[in-house]
């Protein structure tokens, strides 16, 4: 708070604060994740628990930051941040000296229009702020998306759909109130993952991943079945391949109105969509489409005793399908084409290759394309 005559005047709590602040920063903790932490999106565990993770995989461990990040582990635990806690219990962990805290953030001019990018990953959430005049990132945030369920088979990879819905619009409104000159926002995320929803546009699924492995288990699988009736080639955990086997199993609910990926249900969840629209390059993701077509290939769906009605609706532009907060929320697009877009500067002289769990090499066209190499 400033004084009558302007000065800055520092009360208790402020002092707190900062000795949580400066302790966790001893710990390597990010000024992003203590702010995400602060704002409750998340909890002191999962910031404690990220950091712990960079710092096994990093070569140069420091033993010193370890242990400490374990002491603040079982001192914060699960909650997530209480502004009234005591902090002076955390006094004795800072060093006599501490060392300046050098980490800065761009400053930002909150009044420029501002895009928000939000990439909904198999282990993490990823938010970008970005200027769309200078294509500079304002700001970059990432969560723990650590919301795997228990497998009982091990083919299986299902997550909670809901807790992910959850943390996802946590962090969304933890950047809408930091950043109020956002006037758009995007989303990406896992290709080829389904879940199942109801004529109400909720869950009645967990998502079942792009990892999950049950359209490829037993003889003949589900897969070799699709190839065989339609021409198609597509591997485990394709969306429509794990829509089949939970089709021949039984196991669809009966209520369930449409099937999607877990960003198109997100963006129908913060729209208020029931019937979420899937972007062409999302439908692709699923299998069974027919690119030529631009719509799922209704005679191998047919061929494989698969009905289109539960299938979402395509669309091939870049378009607004609703508001969150009065901000136009756009159709999510696949990972690979965000990451196209997000990467290339000339997108009509660019060539991305991409070398992760799998490998692409991405150039734009004018016309739908693909080629598939050995």
């Amino acid at each position: 708070e400033r004084s009558d005559n302007d000065y800055r005047e520092y009360n208790g709590k402020d002092v707190s604060r900062l000795r949580r602040i400066a302790v966790l920063r001893r710990a390597g903790v990010s000024i992003a994740d203590i702010q995400l932490w602060q704002d409750r999106v998340i909890t002191g565990k999962e910031m404690l628990g990220k950091r712990l993770t960079e710092l096994r995989d990093a070569a140069d461990t420091a033993e010193d930051q370890v242990k400490l990040c374990n002491r603040l582990s079982a001192l914060l635990g699960s909650d997530y941040f209480d502004d009234s806690a005591d902090a002076d219990s955390l006094a004795d962990l800072l060093p006599a000296a501490a060392e300046a805290d050098t980490e800065e953030l761009e400053p930002i001019d909150s009044r420029a229009p501002l895009t928000l990018g939000l990439d909904i990953g198999p282990t993490t959430v990823s938010a970008a702020v970005l200027n769309p005049l200078t294509g500079r990132a304002a700001a970059v945030y990432t969560v723990q998306n650590h919301y795997n369920l228990p497998a009982i088979h091990p083919w299986e990879r299902l997550q909670d759909a809901e807790r992910i819905f959850s943390k996802v619009k946590r962090l969304l409104d933890f950047l809408l109130k930091r950043f109020p000159g956002v006037s758009a926002i995007g989303l990406t995320g896992q290709m080829h993952g389904i879940l199942y929803l109801d004529g109400r546009g909720n869950a009645l699924t967990p998502l079942y991943t792009w990892q999950d492995g049950r359209a490829g288990v037993g003889s003949p699988s589900v897969c070799d079945q699709i190839r065989a009736r339609t021409g198609y080639t597509i591997s485990a955990g394709y969306g429509l391949a794990t829509h089949i086997t939970e089709v021949q199993a039984g196991r669809v609910p009966s209520d369930t109105a449409v099937l999607c990926t877990v960003m198109d249900y997100t963006a129908a969840r913060l729209c208020g969509i029931a019937r979420p629209i899937t972007h062409a390059s999302n439908a692709a993701g699923l299998g069974l489409y027919s690119i030529a077509d631009g719509d799922f290939d209704r005679e191998a769906l047919r061929r494989v005793g698969i009905s289109v009605d539960l299938l979402p609706s395509v669309t091939h532009r870049s378009e607004a399908i609703g508001f969150y907060k009065g901000i136009p929320v756009a159709v999510p697009i696949g990972d690979n084409q965000a990451g196209f877009l997000g990467a290339a500067g000339d997108s009509r002289s660019t060539v991305l290759a991409n070398f992760g769990t799998g490998g692409q090499v991405s150039r734009l066209t004018d016309s739908p394309a693909s080629v598939v190499c050995d």
